[in-house]
This record gives structure tokens, C-alpha cells and sequence, in this order.
């Protein structure tokens, strides 16, 4: 995997599956907060909420973070937000 190596075949399953869970909820959720009168700045403070603590605020700086987590979300509005 990157940054750490290779694991373990379970480890890899392991991995894989929290990796998609947690990405079905945190694109529902940015979701949820854009359709229920949230804007792009309350799903970056949610994601900042969830995310950016510990070693992520350590290794990852904010500017980058911001600008990266600002692209993911208007790519999860347009893509999986039911915008009817």
C-alpha cells in the first residue's frame, strides 16, 4: 500500500473495505450537508472535523489539505449528489 509497503493479504481486504466504507459515508455525508442548506465551507469544516487531527495535521499542511478536500467535494456534488 502506498506509503507504508505491502500488507498482508487479510490486512489487504481489511483495508480495502474500511477504505470504501468510510468513503460511502463521508460522500453521503458532504451530500447531506450540501442538500440540507450547507455550503462548500461547511463540508470542508466537517471533513477538517473528522480528518485533520494528529499525524494527518502533522504531515499534511493546511493549505494543501483545504485546497485538495475543497476539489474532492465540488467532484462529490457534482458526481454523487442527487441535485434534482
Amino acid at each position: 500500500m502506498p506509503h507504508y509497503g505491502l500488507l498482508e493479504p487479510q490486512y489487504t481486504k481489511d483495508f480495502l473495505k474500511i477504505s470504501n466504507d468510510t468513503s460511502v459515508e463521508v460522500a453521503e455525508s458532504i451530500c447531506n450537508i450540501l442538500q440540507n442548506g450547507g455550503n462548500e465551507d461547511d463540508a470542508l469544516e466537517y471533513f477538517r472535523q473528522k480528518f485533520y487531527h494528529g499525524f494527518v495535521r502533522d504531515v499534511y499542511p493546511k493549505d494543501a489539505m483545504e485546497l485538495n478536500t475543497s476539489i474532492m467535494i465540488k467532484l462529490i456534488q457534482k458526481e454523487l449528489c442527487n441535485n434534482n
